[in-house]
């Protein structure tokens, strides 16, 4: 059984902050903690139900690991979280950066394939009283240009520059990423995205929180209203304020904040750092930093 007190003194030590009295220290202060998730975006104790979930053939299957390496899982969330340049990175953890780059990216993929075990479609009928059963939106990312195929379509309309598009969805009454579609070129509008998968997916009677780009779906897509109840538009507001909370935490791993710099394959690379880190946020919602309440 992993310590994560002595996974937190390890991590720390190597972000630079000393641990004066480290004998001392049978338990992580609130600073310490914080000090840590700046540095590997989520708290020593998800970070080791995160690593150990990865060797379990139960959760993993066949893509279960074999006695990984703690330095280079705390080396790939690092990089998740800050994003530092390739040399920087390699430097960081004192190896080559081929030797950084294969063992950072060998643990994003495998930390992706944990998405079927955190994202996961709510079964309608668990609400049967309930009109309102999750909210949608789109999540804009920038990506570098594709020097061989420029396009236009990669244009994102919020930022002005080459990006790409997810959608997601989360549960109103439950803190569950449930659905994550993408990537898409950023041209692409949310009306489009939606319709090319979520749609389907909602039972007659359902419906989804969503903003202005979703007028085109009244019968399945809630806007802004001004008839309704006060009770209806508060539940609106508090669902929309909880999907951007979300939206956040996401944005808080630098490596979909900054420009993606990968060039090769950069669509299905940046897909696998998308996965990983709603992975990452999700074991946080659910071990320790759940959503607030509609």
């Amino acid at each position: 059984m992993i310590d994560p007190i002595a996974v937190f003194k390890f991590g720390i030590e190597k972000t630079g902050h000393p641990i004066w009295v480290k004998d001392a220290l049978d338990k992580i202060t609130k600073l310490d903690n914080e000090r840590f998730r700046q540095s590997y975006g989520i708290g020593p104790d998800t970070l080791v139900k995160v690593f150990q979930d990865l060797q379990s053939a139960e959760i993993m299957g066949e893509y279960a690991i074999k006695n990984p390496s703690m330095y280079n899982f705390l080396m790939t969330l690092h990089w998740l979280r800050v994003y530092n340049k390739e040399c920087n990175h390699a430097g960081f953890w004192h190896m080559s950066e081929n030797s950084a780059r294969d063992k950072t990216w060998a643990l994003v993929k495998a930390i992706q394939k944990l998405v079927d075990s955190k994202v996961k479609w709510i079964d309608p009928e668990s609400l049967p009283d309930e009109v309102f059963m999750a909210s949608v939106d789109g999540i804009h990312c920038q990506i570098s240009e594709i020097r061989t195929n420029p396009s236009k379509k990669l244009c994102s309309y919020k930022n002005k520059k080459p990006g790409v598009v997810y959608e997601i969805a989360i549960g109103v009454y439950n803190d569950t990423l449930l659905w994550i579609n993408g990537p898409f070129p950023a041209g692409t509008s949310d009306l489009d995205v939606f319709r090319a998968g979520l749609k389907d997916k909602i039972p007659n009677g359902k419906r989804l929180i969503a903003d202005q780009g979703y007028i085109a779906e009244p019968e399945i897509c809630s806007l802004r209203n001004p008839l309704d109840t006060e009770a209806v538009k508060e539940l609106k507001r508090r669902g929309k304020a909880r999907h951007e909370t979300f939206n956040r935490r996401l944005k808080a791993w630098e490596v979909l904040n900054q420009r993606f710099r990968c060039t090769r394959d950069p669509m299905v690379k940046h897909k696998a750092v998308f996965e990983a880190c709603c992975v990452l946020t999700q074991y946080d919602v659910e071990d320790s930093h759940p959503l607030f309440k509609v």
